[in-house]
């Protein structure tokens, strides 16, 4: 009998006896619903009439361990069908799972753009070693789309402790799958952003935190909402660092305000930033007075 080359495993290593056990069906769940997307767009690469699903064969309920295989639907093209296309291609999908969760469980975040096309190089290569990129409709997986798929295969470790492990074991070797990867805001607003606007404008700013040592954001409120803004104009900065400006939180500033508005392709926004780059002056909270019964002041 053919051995099937797009089985793999999913093994849970988690502590008996405590936590809610729900935790441990869950992760699986999740885990599974992640993965099935991922073959989905994994096998659009190659036809969007490809629809892989995940099949179960067995669960060892002793320690979770569960083993699927991918199984493809009927492809349109007879031909291609008995070229064994079908194998080929779960083939493909059970490499480039293996090859994803083994480039994140060496990483601790992604924080450049760059280091995904790394990850895309190498779908590509396994693409040209399976047979699969030479395929007339073939083409590589969008960058958005694998870093949806990345977080969300990690977001499903959530319910899990930190001593708790899950690892995805296969012919192609084990890999843990990564719960603690990190993926930067400025690298989701890069791949989102259709359009970024910039502005200068004098604003007031009401300080609901300051920054005493000068290495993060103040907290401000500004039209209504909670914002955090860096102040760069270093002047200022120094001299309230320095003591010699007495402010406290509800006092407010009047200050240059440079804002970044970006906007996705739907012209919803996607990300604000902000930073202070003049501050004018300090506008303090007028004093509220209380008199005690004999009408004498309390501070």
């Amino acid at each position: 009998m053919e051995e099937n080359t797009s089985k793999f495993e999913i093994y849970i290593d988690f502590k008996p006896s405590e936590g809610d056990p729900s935790r441990v069906f869950l992760t699986m769940s999740n885990l599974i619903d992640s993965l099935s997307e991922l073959d989905n767009d994994l096998a659009s690469m190659v036809s969007v009439n490809f629809n892989p699903k995940l099949v179960l064969e067995e669960i060892d309920g002793g320690s979770i361990r569960s083993w699927f295989h991918a199984v493809v639907g009927d492809l349109p093209d007879k031909a291609l069908e008995e070229a064994d296309l079908k194998r080929v291609l779960g083939h493909f999908l059970l490499k480039s799972k293996y090859k994803i969760l083994k480039w994140t469980e060496e990483k601790d975040s992604i924080e450049s753009i760059e280091e995904i096309k790394g990850l895309e190089g190498e779908l590509l290569a396994l693409a040209e070693e399976t047979g699969v990129k030479s395929l007339p409709a073939y083409a590589p997986i969008k960058t958005d789309k694998l870093l949806s798929h990345i977080n969300a295969i990690n977001n499903s470790l959530r319910p899990l402790s930190k001593e708790e492990k899950v690892s995805f074991i296969s012919t192609e070797g084990e890999s843990t799958i990564n719960g603690n990867l990190k993926i930067s805001k400025g690298i989701i607003v890069e791949l989102l952003t259709s359009e970024m606007i910039e502005t200068n404008s004098i604003r007031v700013l009401k300080i609901k935190k300051p920054d005493f040592l000068g290495k993060s954001k103040w907290i401000f409120r500004y039209q209504g909402h909670q914002i955090e803004a860096k102040i760069s104009d270093s002047m200022w900065l120094n001299s309230y660092q320095g003591r010699q400006k007495d402010l406290l939180p509800g006092d407010s500033i009047k200050v240059n305000l440079n804002e970044k508005v970006s906007y996705g392709h739907n012209g919803d926004v996607v990300h604000m930033e902000y930073e202070v780059t003049d501050v004018m002056n300090v506008i303090k909270t007028p004093k509220i007075v209380q008199n005690d019964i004999f009408g004498n002041e309390i501070f």
